[in-house]
C-alpha cells in the first residue's frame, strides 16, 4: 500500500468508513489465495445456488476476513441476478454484488448524504472491477457479458470474486503478493 494510500486509509479508519483494525488480512493468509478462494467460492456457489449477485457477495464474505457477514448484506443482492430485467438489459448481477461489498467497505455512509467527496474511493475501486469487466466481455450488462461468456455464468461470478477481492485487498489488505 502506498503511502497516500495508507494515509487515506488511516483517515477512513478514524472517520468510521471501514470496519475498524480487523479490517487487515490475517498475515498468514496470503492475497492470492485469498483471491483463489474467492475465485473458487464464486464458481462452486454459483453453479450450485444460483443467484449470480448473492453468489459473489457469498464468495467474498467467505474468502476475505474483513468483509462483514451480515445477512442484509447478502440479501442485499436478492433480486439482482440476470441483469434485475426480463431481457438483461442492465448491469450482469456478478458486477453488480461485486459493487454491493465494495461499498459496504467504504461507501458514502447515510450521513455524509451531502458529502459527494466521501464516495470517492468508492466508485474508483468499483471501476477497476468494470474495467476488468470490460476489458474480458466488452460490457458490464448482462446480456453482453453472457453472450461473451457462453452463458458459463459460474466463470463469470468466479471472476467477478476475483477481480472484486484483489481490488478490495490492494486497497485495504495490506499484504502484498
Amino acid at each position: 500500500m502506498s503511502a497516500g494510500n495508507r494515509r487515506e486509509f488511516v483517515a477512513m479508519l478514524a472517520a468510521g468508513h471501514v470496519l475498524a483494525e480487523q479490517a487487515k488480512v490475517a498475515r498468514d493468509a496470503g492475497r492470492d489465495e485469498v483471491i483463489q478462494r474467492a475465485i473458487g467460492l464464486g464458481r462452486d456457489y454459483q453453479a450450485k445456488y444460483r443467484g449470480c449477485a448473492q453468489a459473489v457477495i457469498a464468495a467474498l464474505q467467505d474468502a476475505v476476513s474483513f468483509v462483514s457477514k451480515s445477512q442484509e448484506l447478502y440479501m442485499a443482492g436478492g433480486c439482482l441476478h440476470g441483469g434485475a430485467t426480463a431481457t438483461r438489459n442492465a448491469n450482469c448481477g456478478a458486477f453488480t454484488g461485486a459493487g454491493i461489498v465494495i461499498g459496504s467497505l467504504c461507501g458514502r455512509r447515510r450521513d455524509q448524504l451531502g458529502d459527494r467527496s466521501a464516495g470517492q474511493l468508492c466508485t474508483t475501486l468499483f471501476r477497476r472491477v468494470a474495467t476488468r469487466f470490460e476489458e474480458t466481455y466488452g460490457s458490464v450488462l448482462c446480456k453482453d457479458v453472457r453472450a461473451r461468456a457462453a452463458e458459463k455464468c459460474d466463470e463469470v461470478v468466479g471472476r467477478a470474486a476475483g477481480w472484486a477481492a484483489e481490488v478490495i485487498l490492494e486497497q485495504f489488505g495490506g499484504k502484498r503478493a
